[in-house]
């Protein structure tokens, strides 16, 4: 089955919301959903080490936008993992939301990004990075083949976390594992959580209207515009109201706005 739009048709939300959705997280979503249906096979390759990756970066891209009054990753990505529907996870989970962003943050996303998965820690003694342990190693869990196409449709699809999903975060053996599947489920969930909060709509708002702006513009010459959406907050409207800003997050342009 093709890969299924986070939908958001029954929620009030920002034009500038929807439109960041539609064209800067449903396409990594989309990626990551093609790299879950592998393997198939006994030693054909898994794309793990990717997906996961490209998850952080949406988490960090929700924490840019809905907290652009934030500066720092270490601050903003917290603020969002905290946010992750950690109440449908299974007993066996971190369900705690402070050491679930920590782990997520510190064990998962520094390490991949930065440092190959291994945790690595300044030393000021001789001014370089070392090893700090090898206790802790991450790992990306999943069964040896990929989940049956029927299983990723209801990441997408079922009401609820379906009951066949690892935990996201668990850990075992003194060693927390994480489950790229669940994450992914997790990510779309917290993506809708997000974006239908009233309390952050102002910080997405005015992030997004200076790349909004440019989006319609060029609609406009291309006679494509964007599908009216339900939202009583229309495109104009955002744009009208938004105080602008520097942008930057899901590959706009990004620069601190230092005034």
């Amino acid at each position: 089955m093709p890969y299924e739009p986070i939908n958001l048709d029954q929620i009030e939300i920002p034009e500038s919301v929807r439109m960041l959705v539609a064209k800067r997280i449903d396409p990594v979503l989309r990626d990551v959903r093609t790299m879950l249906a592998f393997p198939r096979e006994l030693g054909e390759v898994g794309f793990n080490l990717t997906a996961t990756p490209a998850l952080f970066s949406i988490i960090g891209g929700l924490s840019r936008v809905f907290f652009s009054n934030v500066k720092g990753d270490r601050e903003s990505f917290p603020m969002v993992a905290e946010r992750y529907p950690l109440s449908e996870e299974p007993q066996r989970a971190i369900r705690d939301a402070q050491r679930f962003s920590t782990e997520l943050y510190k064990t998962y996303r520094n390490s991949l990004i930065h440092s190959f998965g291994l945790s690595v820690k300044w030393s000021n003694d001789n001014n370089r990075y070392h090893v700090e342990t090898m206790e802790n190693v991450p790992k990306i869990v999943r069964h040896s083949l990929a989940p049956p196409e029927k299983q990723l449709d209801e990441l997408e699809n079922a009401s609820g976390r379906p009951d066949w999903l690892e935990p996201t975060l668990a850990e075992r053996d003194n060693v927390v594992r994480l489950c790229p599947d669940a994450l992914y489920w997790g990510v779309r969930r917290l993506v809708r959580l997000l974006a239908e909060d009233d309390g952050l709509h102002d910080s997405a708002m005015s992030l997004l209207a200076p790349w909004a702006a440019h989006v319609l513009d060029e609609q406009r010459e291309t006679r494509a515009p964007y599908p009216e959406a339900s939202s009583p907050h229309s495109a104009q409207e955002v744009l009208a109201t938004a105080t602008p800003v520097s942008v930057g997050s899901f590959g706009i342009n990004d620069k601190p706005d230092n005034r």
